[in-house]
């Protein structure tokens, strides 16, 4: 699609809504022009620009920002190539947002989710004032330490608690136990139980009753339901920490919940996750009494002292039933309240299934573990470790990326995925252990494929259009060395460059055809004994993934592969007249224009690039026994590092949420992943890892290296 296109199309498609409200558009260039002129109905007030001051442009008048307060627009629309959209935000983002006026980009994002409005606006909350020492000085001045258990001393992966009911439903199934409504069944046999404060044993007595499962059913899904659990529960490590306080300063420390697990298995979970050496439990199923009908006064009666501290997270539980038992309370938040004090809280409104609000769950169990993280901030968190900022920012991403390919590769009818070089490296491993935790040995494993955009390209020279598309592509060598690199034609075979006769660098290329053509065959053949090494099969059809990609490899591969190739992409996006446009595949994000982005990822897929590789060189070629031929390691041993950190925490992302999360059932919202992505902005966080300013990306067709530029 034309930039020129993409502009009319999305303006109108996102906010025709608008037509009889008041626009204003930030931007004087043609692209304005060609809206104006497409939309004449739309009442649009005028225009705002960062250099104009005053007149007229286009029939419609400058607007100072003072103006546009007075006018008050419904919206304000920035019309600007992308990189100049985020300048533009942090120009007028403020402004915008100080009026309470919408501001939107071309492509119908929020500008204020989309880069984050921290930068100039703090979040202010008492919260914030809380401290560890604070919390140690109350200790210390208590005799009785009591600590609630969920939510504060542990908690879980999943967003809401209720998550784990769908979690195990979806077990359940793959067990071949299957209903109609397992999350509303079990939610009626807890809720409707005759029994005051119930445990899980109870309750699935219940279940039995209302479902008519036998004995043996009714113990494996409470097992099930146990095993979850387990999985998905985690420490709050600075709370154990201070846990830990309490004890070594001779402090008696007792734990008190509102609980349906029974109390030996409770007692195994916080053994498992390093609790120890409290005096007593008390739990509500046990004493049959919860914290609002006694359970505090029954503890305060059992462990006479002078004073006592209990320590929660729930303000009513915890806060107002612990006080009017006569017990003084410190409270802190859970997760998911922390969340909706940060710069982080909008992407809650985007969650709508039990899979999207899991991605939000791992993120917020790590970024919000400690309870104080948020202390004396404007709502930012702080990151500066690249395994945090792997695992936050970017594991959502590729977990959503291979659970798609999974759900594609049991759509499709394929010999097999060729999961290509380098890309695919950290891939094949991620897909490698979905098939084997999901229970899917009938899906083909997957086969990591040795290409490059160089070797395909070269590899399929027969004609002088594509002689044309691979030596027109920018350099920054020299022509003759581009002729050696590209076209794999010896040094002492290329012809200098006459600038004084040469019109252009492809009727130079074309002096080498038959050259080219010969060196091509070589390539070929070489490329086809690599092929059967690894036993690709003649006629078959293969998926072919790559990460971001218009189609290159896939177009000249298809030209000489035997088998038919149907792309499975993380972004493909398209360039106007690019003749790989039209090659055959899918896309979980696609990008239409280079004028707008429609993800953030896009926006900043080069970053992601530094990442989505091996520890291996780039393949230039193949030898004459089919091997391949890298070229030279251009990275340094920290940019090396770099890669297996952030591999390693993508990694542990992945196998938490596939092992403990994930309902197959449901479908995933790659918009979560992206907005997550989105959080590595400065309007979100505070970014700090040393690592981000010496990203270096080689390009693999010879146009030098590309400096990552810094997300903000």
């Amino acid at each position: 699609m034309t930039d020129e296109l993409y502009v009319v199309r999305s303006f109108i498609e996102h906010f025709s809504c608008y037509k009889d409200k008041k626009i204003v558009i930030y931007g004087k260039g043609p692209k304005t022009k060609q809206i104006l002129d497409a939309c004449p109905d739309y009442n649009i007030e005028g225009l705002m620009d960062g250099t104009l001051k005053g007149g007229y442009i286009h029939n419609k008048k400058i607007l100072s920002p003072d103006e546009v307060a007075v006018i008050k627009p419904d919206i304000v629309v920035v019309v600007a190539k992308v990189e100049s959209t985020a300048i533009v935000y942090q120009r007028i983002g403020k402004f915008c947002y100080d009026h309470a006026i919408p501001l939107y980009g071309i492509n119908g994002k929020n500008l204020y989710e989309y880069y984050g409005v921290g930068e100039f606006h703090s979040i202010n909350s008492p919260y914030f004032l809380k401290s560890e020492e604070e919390l140690k000085a109350q200790i210390r001045s208590h005799e009785i330490i009591s600590f609630d258990i969920f939510d504060t001393l542990i908690m879980r992966k999943t967003f809401n608690p209720l998550d784990v009911f769908e979690i195990v439903g979806s077990k359940a199934r793959r067990l071949g136990l299957v209903f109609e409504d397992f999350f509303g069944l079990r939610r009626k046999a807890e809720m409707e139980n005759p029994i005051q404060e119930v445990n899980l044993y109870e309750i699935y007595d219940e279940f039995q009753r209302l479902t008519g499962i036998t004995d043996a059913q009714k113990e494996q899904l409470c097992n099930l339901e146990i095993e979850v659990e387990k999985q998905v529960l985690i420490q709050r490590a600075k709370m154990v920490e201070i846990f830990e306080y309490a004890k070594r300063i001779g402090k008696k420390v007792y734990l008190i919940s509102d609980m349906y697990l029974p109390q030996p298995v409770i007692e195994e979970i916080l053994t498992e996750l390093g609790i120890q050496g409290y005096e007593k439990l008390y739990l509500s199923n046990t004493l049959r009494q919860a914290k609002w009908s006694g359970l505090f006064k029954r503890f305060k009666e059992e462990v006479p002292g002078e004073s006592y501290l209990h320590i929660g997270d729930n303000e009513d539980a915890d806060g107002n039933y612990g006080s009017q038992a006569g017990l003084d309370v410190y409270l802190i938040k859970k997760a998911v309240d922390m969340l909706e004090l940060s710069s982080y809280a909008p992407i809650t409104r985007i969650l709508n299934n039990t899979n999207g609000r899991s991605l939000v769950g791992l993120f917020i169990a790590r970024v919000f573990n400690d309870p104080f993280c948020l202390g004396q901030t404007d709502g930012r968190p702080g990151i500066n470790a690249v395994e945090d900022m792997g695992y936050l920012f970017t594991g959502a991403l590729l977990t959503t990326f291979i659970l798609w390919i999974v759900e594609c590769m049991k759509k499709g009818d394929y010999e097999d995925i060729l999961l290509s070089a380098r890309d695919g490296y950290l891939l094949i491993k991620l897909y490698h252990f979905a098939l084997d935790t999901l229970g899917l040995e009938k899906l083909p494993r997957g086969i990591y494929f040795q290409t490059s955009r160089k070797v395909c390209a070269a590899a399929s020279m027969d004609n002088e259009i594509d002689i044309g598309w691979l030596s027109r592509v920018p350099t920054y060598c020299s022509y003759e060395k581009m002729m050696h690199e590209r076209f794999e034609i010896p040094e002492t075979e290329v012809l200098p460059y006459d600038w004084d006769h040469e019109t252009d660098v492809f009727s130079y290329a074309l002096k080498h055809k038959d050259k080219i053509y010969r060196n091509s065959r070589r390539i070929r053949m070489n490329y086809w004994k690599y092929m059967e090494q690894i036993g690709l099969h003649m006629g078959s059809k293969y998926a072919f993934l790559d990460f971001c990609a218009t189609g290159t490899c896939q177009y000249f591969l298809g030209k000489i592969a035997p088998y038919e190739l149907h792309g499975l992409y993380f972004c493909r996006y398209f360039c106007e007249g690019n003749i790989v446009n039209q090659v055959s595949a899918d896309g979980l994000f696609k990008n239409y224009a280079f004028y707008a982005t429609e993800s953030y990822f896009y926006e900043h897929y080069l970053f992601l690039e530094t990442i989505m590789t091996s520890f291996e060189p780039t393949l230039v070629s193949f030898d004459g026994q089919g091997n391949p031929v890298y070229g030279v390691e251009e990275r340094s041993k920290e940019q090396l590092q770099y890669v297996k950190d952030m591999h390693e925490a993508i990694k542990a992302y992945f196998e938490e949420y596939v092992s403990c999360l994930y309902v197959p059932e449901q479908e995933i919202d790659k918009e979560i992943a992206d907005r997550l992505f989105s959080f590595m902005g400065s309007g979100y966080t505070r970014l700090e890892c040393e690592a981000l300013n010496h990203l270096e990306l080689e390009d693999g067709l010879g146009r030098g290296t590309i400096k990552i530029p810094k997300i903000n």
